[in-house]
């Protein structure tokens, strides 16, 4: 499976870690920004991710916040200027952060 970092492609942000990390976001909300930018539905990510689609509201709305967009369409442009590359998957925890998201 493929990992959430900006690896090979160098980190756009200059701070290491995966795309976003400067800015706050978890692990899982890395993976699902990685699965709104591959096209998915909540329903689709709450599935493949093995949580509830509230759950994955719940984590959506939060990276909203966190990343300043108001819409799937600005996440997606967001995630593509920051370094998500398209079809990565974003199903494994990045490698940064091997134990899942840290508490807030």
């Amino acid at each position: 499976m493929s990992e959430v970092t900006s690896g090979d492609r160098g980190d756009p942000s200059g701070h290491g870690g995966w795309p976003a990390r400067i800015l706050g976001l978890t692990g899982r909300e890395a993976q699902v920004l990685a699965q709104i930018a591959d096209g998915r539905s909540n329903a689709e990510i709450a599935a493949l991710l093995h949580l509830s689609e509230n759950t994955v509201k719940s984590y959506v709305r939060q990276l909203y916040r966190t990343i300043r967009v108001t819409s799937r369409t600005q996440a997606v442009l967001w995630a593509s200027r920051n370094g998500f590359v398209p079809g990565c998957g974003g199903t494994e925890y990045p490698r940064e952060d091997p134990d899942g998201p840290t508490p807030r």
